[in-house]
């Protein structure tokens, strides 16, 4: 494993990231850059969904990951997190559990393919067509 996949891995285990295609998605369009602005309050979020997931102060979590990098940690956090809209939408419009939506490609353009679990072709027509 390149030291740029094992820091790509040791991130989506500390946010708790399971999404198909992750670190082949996180490779191809990196996060890691010379000058990067970070949002005092995404950092806040970030640092509590760091210890919602691992169930321990952020800085020993990050401090028992033994490869990262806080630009990937950021990068990725941000990605993801602004995946969650989209996700309640459909969750809530198909009356689905939120883990039964996955957002199969399109994670950073306007156009995405949903995919679904749980849900037939017909149940699913049935939800959405009234």
């Amino acid at each position: 494993m390149s030291a740029m996949s094992t820091r790509i891995s040791a991130v989506g285990q500390v946010v708790r990231v399971s999404s198909s295609g992750f670190q082949s998605r996180m490779a191809a369009t990196g996060v890691v850059g010379n000058m990067i602005c970070w949002n005092r309050e995404t950092v806040i979020a970030m640092r509590q969904r760091v210890e919602t997931s691992t169930g321990m102060d952020w800085q020993v979590a990050l401090c028992r990951t033994s490869s990262f990098s806080e630009y990937m940690l950021y990068g990725i956090f941000v990605r993801e997190e602004r995946l969650i809209p989209c996700i309640e939408f459909f969750a809530k419009l198909l009356k689905v559990l939120r883990s039964s939506v996955t957002i199969a490609s399109g994670q950073s353009s306007r156009n995405k393919v949903v995919r679904l679990a749980g849900l037939t072709a017909d149940e699913f027509r049935g939800r959405t067509v009234e």
